[in-house]
């Protein structure tokens, strides 16, 4: 797992949309709470905060959160693979 919490800068790219948290959830297909826990453990990009209520998270934060599940998953699947002894 990806901990997001390390690190030091991200440099915002104008292109890069902003999400709400609704947006975070559908594609990640995670609740609400779900996101806040991940957050907690450090596991996920804490938002960026517009005003006093506003929350957004960048496209590409959350798109290299997926990946990391991605890829974690397939060295899962790789390592089954090896220890099971077939390839």
């Amino acid at each position: 797992m990806v901990a997001f919490m390390n690190t030091t800068q991200t440099i915002f790219d104008p292109n890069d949309k902003l999400l709400s948290i609704g947006e975070v959830q559908r594609i990640l297909r995670i609740s609400k709470s779900r996101i806040y826990t991940l957050i907690s453990l450090g596991e996920f990009m804490p938002p960026i905060k517009i005003g006093r209520v506003k929350s957004f998270w960048l496209t590409s934060e959350v798109i290299a959160y997926a990946q990391s599940r991605l890829d974690e998953r397939n060295v899962k699947q790789r390592n089954l693979k090896i220890v099971g002894g077939t390839t």
